[in-house]
């Protein structure tokens, strides 16, 4: 963006500092056609600004400088170095919004198409400016999200509880492997599926049990935690698992977003090995 300055405007040499808002500090990020090292490790070690660059951030106002002098600044180039003739001091901001000031140096003064001409491109900065840190900041959320998700795969992965999400109508959000090595499923078996429809159709007698009548259900419309024990969980193969489960409701805004189910099996009972019915007797108790 500043060599498009430079093609468009009398400008030799370039600082664009970025704005920190909450901070209240400058930080260089970029430069045009000036000596000295690179500017990409300012995100790790900022180089805070103040003096006349701050007064503009702070003021929102440009500031001109000129002759600044020899021992201030010198433009070079491959025939030899200048003084610069003015250095302009100039807040990048749209619509209340201060997004950078950038120090301009050039070998003649602006006149006034040139100022003109900086007004009518700011707004087009700032807009450049917005979405590159709207970028930037999305691109670190995403960077979190993902380390929150894979550090959540890792705690759900440890515990030895079967631990299934769902979501208010009760479609699989996310399982756990305990719980998969429980009953059978594959993640890709049950993601999105309808935990109840799965794993608890029927009553340990073989009962259908209505949605309706699913504790696990129920807590996803009225919110209420609830512990059960005795139950059974049906087995991929048709096999009746016996498990105590709490059914916890997950909130969000004021207002329920799902359920989370963590099961486990009662303390002596085998699991498969247990005397449970299999799905093919379901129908046959009253």
């Amino acid at each position: 963006m500043l060599s498009e300055l430079a093609h468009a405007l009398p400008l030799h040499q370039a600082l664009c500092c970025f704005w920190d808002e909450v901070g209240g500090v400058l930080t260089p990020v970029a430069r045009y056609g000036g000596e000295g090292g690179s500017l990409a490790d300012a995100a790790h070690e900022p180089t805070h600004l103040g003096g006349l660059l701050l007064e503009v951030a702070r003021q929102r106002r440009s500031l001109s400088v000129n002759r600044p002098g020899t021992g201030f600044l010198r433009i070079v180039s491959g025939l030899g170095d200048a003084e610069p003739a003015q250095l302009l001091l100039y807040p990048v901001q749209d619509r209340g919004r201060l997004f950078a000031v950038l120090e301009l140096a050039s070998l003649q003064t602006f006149d006034d198409e040139d100022l003109d001409l900086l007004a009518d491109l700011a707004p087009v900065f700032a807009m450049s400016l917005d979405i590159l840190q709207r970028a930037e900041h999305s691109a670190a959320l995403l960077a979190q999200a993902r380390a929150a998700e894979e550090n959540m795969r890792q705690i759900l992965g440890a515990v030895s509880e079967g631990i299934w999400g769902m979501d208010r109508e009760g479609r699989t959000t996310f399982v756990n492997p305990a719980a998969l090595a429980l009953l059978g499923y594959r993640p890709d078996e049950v993601l999105g599926q309808s935990m109840h429809a799965l794993v608890h159709h029927h009553r340990a007698d073989g009962r259908e049990l209505a949605v309706q009548d699913c504790p696990m259900y129920r807590t996803a419309q009225d919110g209420q935690e609830r512990r059960v024990e005795g139950d059974v969980l049906w087995h991929k193969d048709g096999q009746a698992i016996a498990v105590d489960y709490v059914a916890t409701p997950v909130w969000q805004d004021d207002a329920i977003s799902g359920v989370v189910v963590v099961c486990r099996e009662p303390a002596g009972v085998a699991g498969r090995e247990s005397e449970n019915a299999p799905l093919a007797a379901r129908g046959g108790a009253a």
